[in-house]
């Protein structure tokens, strides 16, 4: 049996609830850099898109590449560029993806606005 994640729903139905104060790992999202490169084209195989294993290392470069992590692994990465999302299958949650691109629309519109220096929001790797 499924636990559910309401104890009104478990005692209204008989299921078993989960037990509180459980909750998930943190996700922390950054820029990706290029010492990433390996785990970008690791998340990319695991999503079959083999395509993006050639693109995100490149973007990752160029400072173009929003990664989640969590426990210290990345799960997720996001292109700021064009939204090209990769993931572990295993962790793709509608909350993740929002996360991201919530982020990236933030830094598309703060660099659109001009308010904040690119060098201190995308630093650029050399």
């Amino acid at each position: 049996m499924f636990p559910v994640p309401h104890p009104a729903f478990a005692k209204a139905y008989g299921l078993e609830a989960l037990p509180r104060g459980e909750t998930a790992a943190p996700i922390d999202v950054r820029l990706a850099g290029q010492s990433d490169t390996g785990r970008l084209i690791r998340l990319a195989r695991l999503d079959s898109a083999l395509a993006a294993a050639g693109e995100l290392p490149g973007r990752a470069r160029e400072g173009d590449v929003l990664i989640a992590e969590s426990g210290g692994e990345p799960i997720a990465a996001l292109s700021i560029r064009d939204g090209l999302l990769v993931s572990d299958a295993a962790h793709r949650t509608p909350e993740l993806i929002s996360l991201l691109h919530t982020r990236r629309r933030r830094i598309r519109r703060a660099e659109r606005r001009g308010r904040l220096r690119l060098g201190v929001l995308r630093p650029r790797h050399l």
